[in-house]
């Protein structure tokens, strides 16, 4: 009887259906206002233009229709609320006739916003075909600024387009493909920023021109850590090691590349953490064709690892993006199948063992479209929720397909947002390396754009990081190979770091009630607010050398400041949230904060840290001006 039981139990959880899995992406395009597009979307490019926070998406179109929406080039305002705006008019920036195969944003001349390159896949008859480059004015709007024979394109049949400092002058410069036809070859551009405004081409003096092939896609990185950017072009797939004097020298061969014809797309990403940038190659232009994942070996030679690494993407791919779409530490990669009316989109995720498993109907972003060709995808947090969104394109070669806006869902995992700002190099701090420590975990990562197939995907850069609830060191290497650390961090949060600049400096904005502390020039600031019922603060203050100077600052008379030693000072004070207390210190070396509320260690939430309001990882908190190991 007791076995009769145990059986009928068995068959009935077989034949009972099981739970539906939730899908970690859900596609929003049409709330968002993404729609329209039904002809020939090539790419897109995504960057904060009116600098209010949230990102904004530029999309291109191959073989424009004027006044079609829908058929024309548009840039795309991010409203904030997790919806677009059509701005192309009231910016500026039009393409009425022009037949526009990439598009890339960069600050060209470091003035804090984002400029627009556009390429054209047109000889440059008129105007209307030439490229563009778009100066952003600061105010919504753009002025193109192409006037030579170099900046407009002239014979050059545009395909890709990104934004490089190739020689480390501190000036973006723009680099595209070009596509040969017979009679209409002048090789790809590299255009070099003249520091005066104007560009002209170096193609041919640094030796990447690539004369009489169809080239058609290029991406940038590092391929030894040397901060000079280094390029892949296709197809055929090569492989130009920057010599950093301006010119390149090909190390396909050498380096264990393969020189396929049917390589499409490719991007580069650290996907092992052990310090060196990777490449993923999509492949299959003519029909279904491998794709291949190569292994940087840290010495100019790469080796590939697709079958080991469980990736076995046969298709007519085009677009590849790199991104930890789940937040568990590992870069994962998205590849976009031409064909994904049979052949669905991949999405495969870094299983942290140098495999990957493709999950992309478990996560609902196979894209399959009724109408339409697959054309390119990036990763990007449009809603700013600290997890990657999707966006794809389904209307590459003539085909015409809809965008899709896949949002993520989240998950438990934390994460980082970090936006670099150089100083020494370009503004957006191109070729700076990343290190970022949770624990016994080390993630590598470089701000390489990044540019790939005729997209350009997130800014800034984004870190996934798994259950770990602070970052311990956070250490930023810029193009030049200076170094900054960043120590014991709260997770969850976005930060702007400015190359040499403190991130303690300015007083944070009131948030609530809580500890704020800062740094102006040589003085430290801590001060705090309670509740309106009030509350009891105290601590101390640690110097690693001494305290010159120590001034209590609006305490009342039932306040303490005292300093208890050359090198700490003890306070406790009540406050409401009204008005505030500080202590103002000179301190010489680092300074170490160890903050109660109410008796009880303070949380790291009511915690305030500079100009940006950053949270500590932990008490008690240590804060060095700038640190450089």
């Amino acid at each position: 009887m007791f076995q009769r039981f145990v059986l009928s139990v068995m068959v009935f959880l077989l034949l009972a259906p099981c739970a539906a899995v939730a899908e970690s992406f859900v596609d929003v395009a049409q709330t968002a206002g993404l729609i329209g597009q039904t002809h020939n979307s090539w790419g897109m490019g995504w960057a904060d233009y009116d600098l209010d926070g949230d990102l904004d998406l530029f999309t291109h179109t191959h073989l424009q229709v004027a006044d079609e929406p829908g058929q024309i080039s548009q840039l795309w305002r991010n409203n904030g609320d997790g919806s677009f705006s059509d701005v192309s008019d009231e910016s500026g920036i039009s393409h009425f006739t022009g037949d526009t195969h990439g598009a890339v944003w960069g600050d060209m001349d470091n003035d804090g916003d984002p400029d627009l390159y556009v390429v054209n896949g047109t000889p440059k008859y008129d105007p209307l075909q030439y490229n563009q480059i778009w100066r952003n004015n600061g105010d919504g709007t753009f002025t193109d600024l192409a006037a030579s024979d170099d900046e407009v394109g002239g014979w050059h049949r545009g395909r890709g387009a990104s934004a490089v400092d190739f020689d480390l002058d501190g000036q973006l410069d723009f680099f595209s493909a070009s596509y040969y036809r017979v009679g209409r070859d002048a090789g790809n551009m590299l255009l070099r920023n003249q520091e005066n405004g104007g560009f002209v081409d170096v193609g041919p003096t640094s030796g990447i021109d690539r004369l009489g092939v169809k080239n058609r896609t290029a991406s940038w990185g590092d391929v030894n850590n040397d901060g000079y950017a280094d390029l892949l072009v296709m197809p055929p797939c090569a492989l130009f090691l920057n010599n950093g004097d301006g010119t390149f020298r090909d190390i396909t061969a050498s380096a264990g590349i393969e020189p396929s014809l049917e390589c499409t797309a490719s991007a580069w990403e650290d996907y092992n953490d052990d310090g060196f940038s990777d490449i993923y190659i999509s492949r299959g232009m003519a029909e279904d064709y491998p794709d291949i994942l190569y292994r940087n070996n840290r010495n100019n030679t790469f080796t590939d690892v697709t079958a080991m690494s469980g990736i076995d993407n046969v298709t007519s791919a085009r677009g590849v993006s790199w991104g930890d779409y789940d937040n568990d530490g590992d870069k994962d990669i998205y590849v976009v199948s031409m064909n994904n009316f049979r052949d669905p989109n991949r999405l495969w995720r870094n299983n942290g063992n140098g495999t990957f498993a493709d999950v992309a109907a478990l996560e609902g972003v196979k894209a399959h479209v009724v109408k339409g060709v697959g054309g390119d995808a990036s990763f990007v947090d449009y809603d700013n929720d600290g997890d990657l969104d999707l966006f794809v394109t389904n209307g590459e070669a003539n085909g015409e397909g809809p965008y899709m806006l896949f949002q993520n869902q989240g998950s438990e995992n934390h994460w980082l947002s970090l936006q670099l700002k150089g100083v020494s190099g370009t503004a957006d701090a191109l070729m700076s390396r990343v290190q970022v420590v949770t624990g016994t975990k080390r993630q590598n990562y470089t701000q390489s754009g990044p540019a790939h197939f005729m997209s350009q995907s997130r800014q800034p850069l984004h870190l996934g990081l798994g259950e770990a609830t602070k970052v311990d060191r956070l250490l930023v290497t810029w193009p030049h190979g200076e170094k900054q650390l960043i120590e014991n961090l709260a997770a969850d949060q976005r930060l702007v770091l400015e190359e040499g600049k403190s991130l303690w400096e300015g007083a944070p904005t009131k948030q609530g009630p809580g500890f704020y502390i800062w740094r102006e020039g040589i003085r430290w600031k801590l001060k705090w607010h309670g509740e309106s019922s009030g509350n009891s603060f105290s601590g101390s203050v640690t110097a690693a050398v001494k305290f010159p100077d120590v001034r209590p600052v609006w305490l009342e008379s039932t306040d303490s400041v005292a300093l208890v030693s050359t090198r700490r000072v003890e306070f406790a004070a009540t406050e409401g949230f009204v008005g505030a207390d500080m202590v103002d210190l000179v301190a010489v070396g680092a300074v170490t904060f160890d903050l109660f509320i109410d008796g009880e260690p303070a949380p790291a939430e009511k915690i305030f840290i500079g100009a940006q309001g950053l949270h500590p990882g932990s008490l008690p908190v240590t804060l060095r001006h700038i640190v450089t190991p």
